[in-house]
């Protein structure tokens, strides 16, 4: 036998035994270590799942855990989608519109705010239409916190404060008169309706040739 019949034969023995040889298995089915687990472990595995509403309003006190991205993203949104300003969203929280300066300002939030821009008539009817949504949620709360106010104080009233609200502010000018300017200013602080008492003191300045 020559080396050419001898390699033959040992390639039939070879195809002989792999066709005998069993592969795979009868379910026909590859299993893998997570299809074994229980509920539980499940559970285990699956980290917290958390739900951020973008254009919806939120509590303050809400709004400051959340993450400095989803912080951004929210505000963000709401300069995007209404072109507020600052102050219309210490409207929004329930706060000072310098507390959400001095917050943006402290977190690194990058939010263009809009100096002097005011909404269009669209823009503010959507945006009215949030405390709508706020103040039907919070109706829809009030019955469960009544009670459970009755429940713990046992009837009593509460002497808690009624919370921080603006009475009024200062704004210094100087340079060549602007009233465009001066009206932006106030327009981006106070709200169209808003009930004020305006005293204006002017002190005229003269230049060195003693002109006014």
């Amino acid at each position: 036998m020559n080396a050419f019949d001898s390699e033959v034969r040992e390639r039939k023995r070879l195809v002989s035994s792999a066709r005998h040889k069993k592969n795979g298995s009868k379910s026909k089915r590859c299993s893998l270590p997570s299809d074994h687990l229980t509920e539980r472990q499940w559970k285990a595995r699956c980290g917290e799942i958390m739900e951020y509403k973008l254009s919806s309003p939120v509590p303050w006190a809400e709004f400051k855990r959340y993450p400095r991205d989803i912080q951004e993203m929210y505000i963000q949104n709401m300069v995007e989608k209404y072109h507020v300003t600052a102050s219309d969203l210490g409207r929004l929280f329930g706060c000072h519109y310098a507390t959400i300066s001095r917050f943006c300002q402290k977190q690194g939030l990058h939010v263009p705010f809009a100096v002097g821009r005011r909404m269009s008539a669209e823009e503010k009817a959507a945006f009215e239409k949030l405390f709508d949504q706020e103040e039907s949620a919070q109706e829809v709360a009030a019955p469960a916190q009544e009670t459970a106010a009755l429940e713990g104080s046992d009837g009593e009233k509460s002497d808690e404060a009624p919370p921080m609200s603006m009475r009024s502010f200062s704004l210094h000018f100087d340079g060549p008169f602007n009233p465009t300017m001066v009206l932006n200013s106030l327009s981006s602080i106070l709200h169209d309706g808003e009930r004020v008492s305006i005293y204006i003191t002017c002190e005229i300045s003269q230049n060195e040739e003693g002109q006014l």
